[in-house]
């Protein structure tokens, strides 16, 4: 399929466009009314200004993979297309025709949904900046080696590469690190009774207790009630002597009957002696996506029940709940010595959260630039965060297989609202943040694109 047959009317004159922006002498929002022409091209909507004396040309460029909703409001009167952004812009489009405005809602309905990988914006974009090819190797699994165990001959751990084809597990990077003692048959035996493959790995080891984080997915205990010896060993081998283990769980302990049920489970204390069960419940992706637009909304329609709609979001209980446990974690490992398991479902979302949140808690280098950009890809990349599922709709809309889920975005706002208390121990703000979350969903570099 070419663009071209995607785009019905590439120009249209006579347009109106009205937004709302920041008018800071008044300090607050005003509706911008601007007039010009709309040019539909392979990947952009683009707005420009009528020629003006007194006002210099403006353009406005929406990126198709940026648009979240289209609603068409078409009278006898009026031929109107509201455009609702991932970013919470939202424009009014005023055609002359009815004509024009169905054949713009038409195309822009197919190119904000493609969903063919090659014919996504990275692979036409032409960066102006040059690109240091070695940024593509910023990460390796041997340089976080190097860094949790300076002295290897000493190591408890090893790297695997039992996934080099990703045969093993699917979402699990080629290399993971694992207890040494553990050879690569154990750990196939271990990823045939975890959901998705994903068997223990480590995720962060911090030296000053000899602690660690370890995260992985589900147990398949199933109502027949199956045990894998291997895991069991994994997780023996890798506490060390004298050390609590904890299992994380974040479900609630009321489900995991329900997940049983349905061929899941968790650790039972008869078959992991060492280490004990909690439950800590976070609401998973669906349920996050439920609350994201709750909290849009009560941003983008304000009303005098403002506060009230942003209570019942949940959206900051969600944000105080991945704080509270990451530091619950945090503090264990670095004053009481405490080695943890961190699993929910299938390990892809709320484990990521909140494994990374305890990192930035705990490691001052996860607080800087290289960092906090080393931990995004270790700990959200090369770990399997379905980036492309989650993020391929936002707050104002939904598709039909309902897979969205703004797990990342909730860990952007809780690294927020640390940076805002602790400014000091961060070398980066909100504008970096800011910047991860455009690209989050429209990117010209590619680097959230098809996980």
């Amino acid at each position: 399929m070419d663009f071209m047959d995607l785009i019905e009317m590439p120009r249209v004159d006579h347009v109106k466009v009205y937004r709302q922006i920041q008018n800071y002498e008044l300090n607050q929002l005003v509706t911008q009314k601007l007039f010009g022409s709309l040019n539909l091209t392979s990947h952009h909507l683009i707005f420009i200004t009528q020629t003006d004396l007194q006002k210099p040309r403006e353009e406005i460029w929406i990126v198709h993979s940026s648009i979240d909703s289209l609603e068409k409001n078409v009278t006898e009167a009026k031929f109107q297309l509201m455009i609702k952004c991932k970013n919470f812009q939202i424009y009014f489009v005023d055609f002359p025709t009815a004509y024009c405005c169905n054949s713009i809602h038409k195309s822009l309905e197919s190119l904000s949904n493609l969903t063919t990988e090659n014919m996504k914006l990275p692979f036409f974009c032409q960066t102006i900046s040059k690109i240091n090819q070695e940024d593509w190797n910023f990460y390796s699994i041997e340089k976080s080696y190097k860094r949790f165990f300076p002295n290897e001959d000493s190591s408890e751990w090893r790297i695997s590469e039992i996934n080099n084809d990703f045969k093993i597990s699917p979402s699990y990077p080629k290399k993971v690190i694992v207890p040494k003692n553990i050879d690569d048959q154990a750990l196939i035996k271990s990823s045939q009774f975890r959901s998705m493959g994903r068997f223990p790995i480590l995720s962060y080891y911090h030296k000053k207790t000899n602690s660690f984080i370890l995260r992985s997915s589900q147990p398949l205990l199933g109502s027949n009630n199956k045990r894998c010896k291997e895991d069991e060993l994994i997780l023996k081998c890798a506490l060390p002597k004298g050390k609590q283990g904890y299992v994380y769980d974040l479900r609630d302990a009321s489900i995991l009957k329900t997940a049983v049920s349905k061929g899941g489970g968790y650790e039972t204390e008869v078959n992991y002696p060492l280490w004990k069960r909690i439950n800590k419940h976070m609401d998973r992706f669906d349920q996050l996506h439920i609350s994201y637009s709750k909290l849009i909304d009560a941003c983008v329609n304000s009303s005098t029940q403002f506060f009230y709609k942003l209570d019942t979001s949940a959206w900051f209980y969600n944000i105080r709940q991945a704080l509270y446990l990451s530091f619950l974690i945090a503090d264990e490992i670095h004053n009481k010595n405490g080695c943890f398991l961190i699993h929910g479902w299938d390990g892809l979302d709320n484990t990521l959260l909140i494994s990374s949140l305890a990192q930035i808690l705990l490691d001052p280098e996860s607080r800087t630039l290289d960092g906090f950009i080393d931990l995004i890809e270790r700990e959200w990349l090369h770990a399997g965060h379905p980036f492309s599922k989650r993020y391929f709709k936002s707050a104002f809309g939904i598709t039909p297989q309902k897979q969205e889920g703004p797990v990342f975005v909730l860990f952007l706002d809780c690294v927020r609202q640390l940076c805002e208390q602790f400014c000091l121990s961060f070398e980066f703000n909100e504008d970096f943040l800011i910047m991860l979350f455009d690209n989050l969903y429209t990117s010209e570099y590619g680097t959230f694109f098809g996980k």
